[in-house]
């Protein structure tokens, strides 16, 4: 699968983080993301798209209009590192960070995991 298409879903991956009603996050999740997809990050480890779909509520719901700027992606083999800067809701910067993702044959990420440091 050609970078751009893993890029295209990570970014639609990462569009599903904004402030968005539940059911467009359910659409872009859909679309970018395997149904037993496995997550961690330095707070949370689940498994399954529900439960990713759950985490990702919570950070809206504790982050009000937060959202991921990619800064830098990189791709090799059916995996990737993004680079990104969580923003808050009036743009400034929160947080640097790193993932990690996996894809499957059809394109779709199958893990991710997250690094950052506070």
């Amino acid at each position: 699968m050609p970078n751009k298409t893993y890029e295209a879903q990570w970014e639609t991956y990462s569009e599903a983080w904004t402030g968005i009603s539940p059911q467009q996050r359910k659409e872009l999740l859909t679309h970018s993301v395997a149904i037993n997809c496995s997550f961690a990050d330095p707070d949370t480890e689940g498994a399954g798209l529900e439960a990713l779909t759950a985490h990702i509520e919570k950070f809206q719901k504790d982050y009000p209009g937060a959202y991921f700027e990619t800064r830098r992606f990189i791709e090799h083999h059916g995996q990737s590192v993004a680079e990104w800067m969580m923003r808050g809701k009036d743009d400034s910067e929160f947080l640097p960070g790193t993932s990690v993702a996996r894809y499957g044959e059809d394109g779709k990420i199958t893990h991710l995991a997250g690094f950052w440091k506070l």
